[in-house]
Order: C-alpha cells, then structure tokens, then sequence
C-alpha cells in the first residue's frame, strides 16, 4: 500500500450536495471539494486533500 502525500488536511464542516463537500482547515480557512467516490461523508470526517486542475478533491482519511 502506498502513503498519499496529501496537499492539506481538512475536516468536512456540511456535505452541499451530490459530489461536493465544504472542507475546513486548522486555521479556519475553508474550501470546497469534491468526492470521487460512492457513498456519503459524514459531517467531522478527517480528509486529506489533493489539489487537482484549479480544485480539490477529497479521500476520507482512515483511523
């Protein structure tokens, strides 16, 4: 299995709908990133955070 160097770590704050998931920092900045997998993130989940063509997506951080 391979480490992810994730390019910022996020705790979701409101799931917007379909894809997309309001994610905040440490020092309260926030952002929004989209989910590319099935299923839902429940709000307070860690994840890490890759910045990818202009945005971000987002993979729910195990443990």
């Amino acid at each position: 299995m391979t480490d992810i160097n994730y390019d910022a770590i996020g705790i979701v704050v409101m799931h917007l709908g379909g894809s997309q998931y309001q994610v905040k920092f440490d020092d309260g900045a926030e952002l929004v990133a989209t989910y590319q997998s099935d299923g839902e993130v429940p709000d307070g989940a860690g994840v890490g955070l890759l910045a990818v063509d202009g945005g971000w997506t987002m993979q729910v951080l195990k443990g």
